[in-house]
């Protein structure tokens, strides 16, 4: 990927389809049996036998459905596999506006082929059996339908409007295809019909949300510009996500940092889990890579955490969110939406609120409820009318997850190696624990799980996390790459509640066990002659300016000259940036009125960059120091 830095600003987005006849721009199309049954290869009523999830080499999930034929209304098959973008591999979680997550039952599906026995959903056509006998005739009506408008000429059968017959499939199984998740409906707010909670969903039911915004920092994103619309500047196309951005900023608590241009050299849509970085949006003002369908304005989507369990997203308003790690979209640069402002807007701020975690608020054509078909989020914009603005629905729904003017708590994950000795003295090692977005003390501790091995204490005022030893254990240290994938020797995971909002999942890892024959001085005696040293914590053995202790807790070579601490203070941007060195090393951001009396505003504990607000108006003095 090639970075192109600029200047600092804010962002983010999901998908959009384009409908001549209704001036229409969509994620997927509504429902609509009658028309898409036109340009389906197969209408078929089926049953799933067998679900996959696949993940290629770099992280991208798919899943793929093995079905066999009950019955075939159009188009001959007697089995195959329904392609899909998406899903679940119990690690990760990849969702897309369009996935349509499928069981092992009964479905009528419209399909498109793709290859021999390979299919598409068409714009996510599959209704669950429910009354086999009473459906398989409402279907032969929609084929019949669907006739009379291909040739202009048949008997019609008078057994309800036009209207009625299309859509009616779907009212059959409506109930049925509503999560388990009890709904929170936002005040004066009409609940969205797409999904209980208003937001995409993980397989179990949970809504999404980005972490990376709570405890006060911020959000990235970055622009693939290699492509714009014809119909203006790539200048302008660029500023109108800029502008986009910053219409979500004003209606929520979000803040968004811009780090400049990026070419993916692949379509947005298929970056994999291991190609995206934790809190950060790709924008890709383009489809070279042939992503989307001709008629889609664009798409996006989002990978979620799932293995960190419910609720790793947070509590926020009383609705529990798993979290979303990084998002990404995709541009249809040829549609003519796009190729006006206004309408590039448009789009491209409904795909943002996909991409922040919002379903559609409503996808049916024939949408009676006025805020629910005004919305933003409905699944079509008229292009005449098109605002990129956020409307009562979409600032009702962003704000239970984004609260606007209020601060969430934030509780990251610090790693370190625990010291042992071969006397089982009780010595405990003392480390950052990073929270932020908090008063204080006036937050209280929720124990998520807790390792054997050591006792944990945590101390939210000093935000530390203490940890002795319950027992003896010979120097044992996992590599970065294991820890990276998941390793761990033990987990003290916490969550951080300020009476109002709990923060999502964070704690300490440890990363392994040193023994040490002087207890109490801050290293391993087994980890200095590793080095070839000796044992003094506080001599500086490569003159880099860091002591063998601060060495020892970053997790460096204490022989070889090491780089200074990673961080980037933008005062005039109110921005720090932080990178630390490696998986052991805890940055701190402080701040002072008289370079004497330092406050402790952040500190992360993660070899990811991470981007957090500066309080400018409150200090004049900043800085970053290790543990």
């Amino acid at each position: 990927m090639n970075w192109h830095l600029n200047k600092p600003l804010l962002l983010l987005a999901p998908c959009l389809l384009f409908s001549g006849l209704q001036a229409n721009a969509q994620c997927y199309a509504h429902a609509d049996p009658v028309e898409d049954s036109l340009s389906a290869s197969h209408v078929l009523r089926i049953k799933i036998t067998a679900i996959e999830t696949i993940t290629s080499a770099t992280g991208n999930i798919s899943t793929e459905y093995t079905f066999q034929t009950v019955k075939a209304f159009q188009g001959e098959a007697d089995g195959g596999v329904i392609v899909m973008d998406g899903g679940d591999n119990g690690v990760l979680t990849k969702m897309v506006s369009n996935f349509k997550k499928l069981e092992k039952r009964q479905y009528y599906v419209y399909l498109k082929e793709l290859s021999e026995g390979r299919y598409e959903l068409i714009k996510t056509h599959a209704n669950k059996v429910i009354n086999g006998a009473k459906q398989d005739g409402l279907v032969d009506k929609i084929l019949n339908r669907a006739k009379c408008k291909d040739h202009n000429h048949c008997q019609h059968d008078h057994s309800g409007s036009e209207e009625e017959i299309a859509l009616s499939l779907e009212q059959e199984t409506e109930q049925s295809q509503k999560s388990d998740l009890g709904a929170v409906v936002p005040s004066g707010v009409t609940q969205s019909k797409v999904s209980d909670s208003g937001f995409l969903e993980t397989r179990t039911g949970i809504p999404t949300r980005f972490v990376a915004s709570d405890g006060d920092r911020a959000l990235t994103y970055s622009i693939d510009a290699e492509y714009t619309p014809s119909g203006f500047s790539r200048q302008e196309a660029i500023d109108a996500v800029h502008d986009v951005v910053t219409i979500w900023a004003s209606e929520t608590n979000l803040k968004f940092q811009y780090l400049g241009e990026e070419e993916l050299g692949k379509s947005s849509l298929t970056l994999g889990s291991a190609e995206g970085a934790n809190g950060h949006i790709y924008i890709q003002l383009h489809d070279e890579y042939s992503a989307l369908g001709s008629s889609t304005l664009g798409r996006g989507g989002a990978y979620m955490a799932s293995y960190e369990g419910n609720g790793s997203g947070g509590t926020i308003n009383g609705l529990e969110f798993d979290k979303r790690t990084f998002g990404y979209l995709s541009m249809n640069t040829d549609a003519s939406t796009n190729q006006t402002l206004n309408g590039f807007k448009s789009v491209l701020s409904h795909e943002l609120g996909h991409c922040l975690g919002l379903h559609h608020s409503s996808e049916d054509s024939k949408e009676k409820d006025s805020q629910l078909k005004g919305a933003l989020m409905y699944y079509a914009v008229n292009s005449s009318t098109a605002s990129p603005n956020l409307r009562d629905y979409d600032r009702g729904y962003i704000n239970l997850a984004y609260p606007q003017g209020e601060s969430i708590p934030y509780i990251g994950y610090t790693y370190g190696n625990v010291i042992t000795t071969s006397t089982k003295s009780p010595v405990g090692n003392t480390f950052p624990l990073v929270i932020s977005g908090a008063d204080d003390g006036g937050e209280s501790l929720i124990t998520v799980s807790s390792s054997s091995g050591a006792s944990a204490t945590v101390d939210t005022v000093a935000r530390t996390i203490t940890l002795v030893p319950t027992g003896y254990w010979s120097t044992n240290v996992l590599a970065d790459e294991d820890v990276q994938s998941g390793s761990a020797w033990g987990r003290y995971r916490y969550k951080i509640s300020n009476g109002t909002h709990v923060s999502g999942v964070g704690g300490f890892i440890v990363t392994g066990y040193y023994e040490d024959a002087t207890a109490g001085d801050g290293i391993s005696s087994d980890w200095a002659s590793s080095y070839g040293i000796s044992e003094f914590p506080d001599a500086d053995p490569d003159g880099d300016g860091f002591t063998n202790r601060q060495e020892f807790n970053r997790g460096t070579d204490p022989s070889v000259a090491n780089p200074p601490i990673q961080a980037t203070l933008d005062v005039d941007g109110e921005f720090a940036q932080f990178t630390p060195v490696g998986l052991a090393e805890t940055l701190i951001l402080e701040a002072s009125n008289d370079l004497t009396n330092w406050d402790s505003l952040y500190s992360i504990g993660t070899p990811d960059t991470v981007i957090t607000t500066l309080p400018v108006n409150n200090y004049k003095f900043f800085r970053v120091r290790s543990n």
